[in-house]
């Protein structure tokens, strides 16, 4: 099952809910390294997840990651069958952190309560998390036109103002369909987004290889945009078949990218995968093992 396909699945039993993962005081001391660590999208191992959290994460954490970015989150406020506070307690029994997580969004930009996304908010303070990430726009729910464009803008910056006020970060994290020019607005979703949201507010979470995929130049956008792209998901593009690749075998620059790091505001970047010449465990921790080796100082 895709990516696109598994969040659309998700929001079926996730609509009650809101969106987005969060961020607050962790309980408990967190340190942030002075470089931003090797993180990983959980999802990357979504098949080993269906097996067991608790024997996944020991493996994750074995290999040399510190950070995870969350998936996951349902109608039942836990993750995988366990609470957010037997879930905080595993990351804890591992050395794991995850600053950043992605929770489906339907029911708020379709006009659900607030109260929603703030309960949201609650849970991931106790994960210690920092930044709410919206992941996917459903094909249903994208607009289509300059008012539908200013509709969506403004529900971001709303999401990002009650983040805020909950002392957290909310970001955007994109696909390729965000990249299209839209003849009727002079303008693609993305580039709107960038310009009718308050930076402040409304962070991004660029993930390389659907930008690259979609033609966008991500150096060109930190340049563009200084600081608006504090978290980064790195995984690479086959130039042949247009899928994933393993991190460092496929066609993108991640040197030049991440040479540039500092002027687009980095803070954690994720390893992440939809799919695989190799096991989901085999290709993270070749990625690892690549940007431990070619990109980190």
């Amino acid at each position: 099952m895709d990516r696109r396909h598994f969040l659309a699945q998700t929001s079926l039993a996730t609509s009650a809910l809101v969106i987005f993962s969060s961020c607050g005081e962790p309980g408990y001391p967190r340190p942030e390294a002075k470089e931003p660590a090797i993180g990983l999208q959980l999802y990357t191992v979504r098949d080993e997840v269906e097996k067991g959290i608790e024997p996944l994460l020991e493996k994750i954490a074995a290999m040399g990651y510190t950070h995870i970015e969350m998936y996951g989150y349902d109608d039942k406020r836990s993750f995988f069958g366990k609470t957010v506070k037997e879930m905080d307690n595993l990351m804890r029994k591992n050395n794991l952190s995850t600053p950043s997580g992605h929770f489906y969004s339907t029911a708020f930009l379709t006009g659900a309560k607030d109260d929603l996304l703030k309960i949201a908010c609650e849970d991931a303070a106790t994960m210690g998390q920092q930044f709410i990430v919206l992941p996917w726009l459903e094909e249903s729910i994208r607009p289509k036109d300059a008012a539908g464009y200013t509709k969506l803008t403004d529900l971001l910056n709303r999401a990002g103002k009650i983040s805020k006020e909950a002392g957290l970060q909310f970001a955007y994290h994109n696909h390729d369909f965000e990249f299209v020019y839209n003849w009727s607005t002079k303008s693609s979703l993305y580039d709107t987004i960038i310009q009718q949201t308050d930076p402040e507010l409304v962070k991004l979470e660029l993930d390389l290889y659907w930008a690259v995929k979609a033609g966008a130049d991500p150096v060109s956008l930190f340049y563009q945009n200084p600081g608006r792209f504090p978290l980064w998901h790195v995984k690479d593009l086959d130039p042949v078949s247009g899928q994933n690749a393993d991190v460092g075998t496929g066609s993108i620059d991640f040197k030049t990218i991440f040479k540039n790091k500092k002027e687009s505001g980095l803070k954690y970047y994720f390893l992440e995968q939809e799919n695989y010449n190799v096991s989901s465990l085999e290709s993270i921790q070749n990625g690892f093992n690549y940007i431990k080796k070619e990109l980190v100082a």
